[in-house]
């Protein structure tokens, strides 16, 4: 979680693709996706699509101020 809360830090917005390191293998996309939906349920970032089948996109919940 940190790691993508540092990512979306650094940036306006991301591609959600961005976040997942294929390296990891299929376990570390499985942590990373299980991480992005837990910072989503707890209101820390956002997901934007703007249109159907288009690029998804994390950016920081505004009314979060501080991730520590």
């Amino acid at each position: 979680m940190s790691h993508i809360l540092s990512l979306i830090q650094s940036e306006k917005h991301i591609l959600f693709v961005a976040c997942f390191n294929l390296s990891e293998g299929r376990i570390g996309v499985v942590v990373t996706f299980i991480a992005i939906l837990e910072l989503i349920k707890e209101r820390m970032i956002d997901v934007i699509q703007t249109e159907p089948f288009g690029p998804i996109h994390l950016q920081a919940n505004e009314d979060v101020k501080d991730f520590e």
